[in-house]
């Protein structure tokens, strides 16, 4: 998704951060803080963000949290 401006996103997602929630397509209720955060997630659900790449690679992924400088980066599926 090209990043809208301030909350506008759709589905009660929130981003702050270039190509953070880029990807995203269906997915509800992240929260993506910093740079490449949660960049590929299209699906994931209830996902929270903060730092660097965090979640990076998370495609469907739900209720995970990750804070810090690529925390869980490789994470790409189900809640671990």
């Amino acid at each position: 998704m090209t990043p809208p401006p301030d909350g506008a996103y759709r589905n009660q997602n929130t981003a702050e951060g270039h190509d953070a929630l880029l990807k995203l397509t269906t997915g509800y209720r992240n929260t993506a803080l910093g740079f490449d955060a949660l960049e590929n997630n299209e699906a994931g659900m209830e996902n929270t963000a903060t730092g660097y790449s965090a979640l990076h690679s998370n495609n469907e992924g739900y209720s995970n949290t990750a804070t810090g400088s690529q925390a869980l980066f490789l994470n790409g599926g189900r809640r671990l």
